[in-house]
């Protein structure tokens, strides 16, 4: 089992949450930039032995999203924040898991994650979302790899699924300008 257990919710506000297991309580629960995430999860892999720490990142490429134009923008970019965490922590071998947004454990309220997480400081929608991933759990080496395995196969499909829905897509158009020739 991992000793460090970090939260990560992807965002403009990115939320960061460490769970030390030892102790059974937060430590850091706080909103930042990537960058300043990022910086902070490499110093603290860096102080840890090589199974001592896993990060949790919420992945909203997991989930298909049914929203208005104008909001598509942002989700695109929640995906991007999503596949550049894959990217780094892949990078700097930082073990890791990427999760599906659960909405039984996002947006909660304030007093629902201080009663869950014991967390007493004020929060936001995006530190409590971070909290929520970490909050009381234990993997083992062996549940991470195979979450892994898992994760690398939706993705796949989901690529797959993508390219023939823009070739079927083509071959509509090229069709309608056959017939409007």
């Amino acid at each position: 089992m991992y000793r460090y257990y970090i939260g990560l919710d992807p965002g403009t506000n990115t939320g960061y949450a460490v769970y030390d297991r030892s102790i059974k309580q937060m430590t850091v629960v706080k909103t930042v930039k990537i960058h300043q995430a990022m910086t902070a999860v490499l110093s603290l892999f860096k102080q840890c032995n090589e199974f001592e720490m896993l990060v949790v990142v919420e992945d909203a490429r997991q989930v298909e999203y049914y929203i208005h134009e104008d909001k598509l923008e942002g989700t695109a970019s929640v995906n991007r924040d999503s596949q550049i965490w894959h990217d780094y922590l892949t990078e700097h071998k930082i073990p890791f898991m990427m999760v599906r947004p659960n909405p039984k454990i996002t947006k909660l309220p304030a007093r629902v994650v201080r009663a869950a997480s014991g967390w007493t400081e004020p929060t936001n929608e995006h530190n409590r979302d971070a909290v929520m991933l970490v909050t009381g759990v234990s993997y083992t080496p062996e549940q991470v790899a195979e979450h892994a395995e898992k994760l690398a196969k939706t993705i796949e499909k989901k690529k797959a699924t993508a390219a023939r829905k823009r070739a079927a897509k083509k071959a509509i158009k090229i069709k309608r300008n056959n017939l409007t020739s």
